[in-house]
């Protein structure tokens, strides 16, 4: 009901990533709080936390772009370099260019289709991505732009 750093069980890195859990003095009963206890000494597992903490610190650590095409598993469907069942990054990145950022932003929220002869599936949305990674991806795309005569 009054955590404090000192009683937590811990540790600093969890601590200092997630914070101090709230009290919860005044907003459950002594029955609600007994039944939270049982079901975290019921379900909790170090080693389950463990792992998903050391994935999150490893999807921390990638390039943001690289992280949104994991996690949005966008190689599925494109490449870097290689055309597939939807262009490579470096065709987009070639056909269009930073003023052309708006609609690739929207392209990818809200998807597409017809923009590319001989692909058929249209782009699907990802409205629940965030604007920051939408903007990472557009940003990483078109700096995959070739120079032309080495500018």
């Amino acid at each position: 009901m009054e955590p404090t750093r000192k009683k937590s069980l811990c540790d600093k890195a969890s601590l200092d990533s997630y914070g101090l859990m709230p009290s919860q003095k005044g907003k459950v009963s002594d029955d609600e709080l007994e039944a939270i206890v049982h079901y975290i000494y019921a379900h909790y597992d170090n080693q389950i936390l463990l792992k998903l903490m050391a994935e999150e610190n490893r999807l921390k650590a990638m390039l943001p772009y690289q992280r949104v095409m994991e996690q949005q598993r966008c190689n599925n469907c494109h490449d870097i370099e290689k055309d597939k069942v939807a262009p490579s990054f470096r065709m987009i990145a070639n056909r269009y260019d930073s003023k052309d950022r708006e609609m690739l932003l929207r392209g990818i929220k809200e998807g597409s289709r017809g923009k590319w002869k001989n692909k058929k599936l249209p782009m699907p949305p990802f409205k629940n991505m965030s604007d920051t990674d939408r903007e990472a991806m557009v940003d990483w795309i078109l700096s995959l732009k070739e120079k032309k005569n080495g500018i």
